[in-house]
């Protein structure tokens, strides 16, 4: 039996990892739907951006399949402090992309708008989930 934590986990571990795959096998096309043009910016802007976001893109999976691999062992105690990174990791990146959407006039607004509220309810998601399981277990 699955707690809160690990429920939140696999739903949100597994939207991620339907999210991060054209980040890692397409990042151009990825930035293209934020309404950015990669071709516009230098050509060793370029090179360097299209190494950089397919690696960004990985660290995402392996986050995901340690998150993944916790939650399947069951350790409560290691899933509680996973979750909290987690937590941590969709707050930062809820910033990241805010300064995205202010900074960079290019990029759709209104997706990153989106992006931002998908941010948020993951972030919400996993923090209600653990308040709710340490209730319980209190």
């Amino acid at each position: 039996k699955l707690s809160n934590v690990g429920k939140a986990g696999l739903v949100t571990s597994a939207i991620t990892l339907l999210q991060i795959v054209p980040i890692i096998f397409t990042p151009s096309k990825h930035l293209s739907n934020y309404g950015y043009d990669i071709g516009t910016m230098h050509p060793d802007v370029q090179s360097m951006m299209l190494m950089i976001i397919p690696i960004w893109g990985l660290m995402g999976l392996a986050a995901v399949l340690m998150r993944l691999s916790i939650i399947v062992v069951g350790d409560k105690a290691s899933m509680s402090a996973s979750n909290r990174g987690a937590v941590m990791t969709y707050a930062v990146m809820m910033g990241y992309a805010a300064s995205m959407k202010t900074s960079v006039t290019e990029m759709d607004s209104t997706k990153m708008t989106i992006q931002i509220m998908v941010f948020f309810v993951y972030m919400m998601g996993l923090h209600f989930a653990q308040i709710f399981d340490d209730k319980k277990r209190a």
